[in-house]
Formats: C-alpha cells, structure tokens, sequence
C-alpha cells in the first residue's frame, strides 16, 4: 500500500506468501512469474490438489481412487484423519467428472474441497519444470 519495492532472497516461503502482495520468482536468471501474490497462488497448474475426506474408507481406498481417470495420485496425508486422502488431478479433468467417478464407488463422501495452493508450491512448479539433472 506504501508503493515501495523490496527485493527479499528466503527459503522461508511460508513466510513471505504473508507479508508480500506481489511476487517475482527467478529461476538462473529468467524471470518465471512476476505479479500479484494471488494470481499467483490461483494460476492454473499442471496438477489440480484436492482433499476429500470419506466416512469410512476400505483398506484399499487409496489404489480404488488412484485406478480413476483424471486422479493422478491418490494418499493417506501421514497426519490425516482416518478416510481422509490427498488427492493430485490431471489438469485436462473436469473435476465435476471425478467427483462423479469418486461417487460411483459407493463410498459416502464427506468433504471434496480443493487445496489452496501453497507458494512453496508454486515455487517448485515453476523451477523445476525442464529442469535436467
């Protein structure tokens, strides 16, 4: 609010995604995003994140979803709650359609909300595409 620029250079991401409006992310000299904070965080990514949390999950709820189109990834967050996954979407999936799929096993849903994507995140997504070791 104050128009003053300040170039900061952290690890501590999680802190800068609080005190920054605008962000510029540099990756060996090339300039990868340059905007606000929340264009940012809101940009569209190569993998959609989403929680969903189900009443009471089979032992092999995770390989169940992880078999459905457009479900990327599907895991028990390490400190969830039981029946609760973390699930990653291919982009090129409407997500309405996986819900559907997640519907068709017969298992009652609880919650099914997308995650807020994080600046770490976002972060690793724009410097380490192309990245060649």
């Amino acid at each position: 609010s104050m128009g003053k620029t300040i170039f900061i250079s952290s690890h501590i991401l999680t802190e800068l995604a609080e005190l920054c409006d605008s962000v510029t992310i540099i990756d060996r000299g090339q300039v990868k995003f340059s905007g606000p904070m929340e264009a940012l965080l809101n940009s569209e990514e190569a993998a959609q994140r989403f929680t969903l949390k189900l009443q009471s999950a089979p032992e092999d709820a995770a390989q169940q979803l992880g078999r459905l189109p457009g479900i990327l990834t599907a895991a028990a967050p390490e400190y969830g709650a039981p029946g609760e996954f973390d699930l990653e979407l291919d982009a090129a999936f409407d997500s309405n359609n996986v819900l559907s799929s997640i519907i068709g096993l017969g298992i009652p849903i609880v919650n099914f909300s997308r995650k807020r994507r994080q600046l770490n995140q976002a972060f690793m997504d724009l410097t380490s595409r192309g990245v060649t070791p």
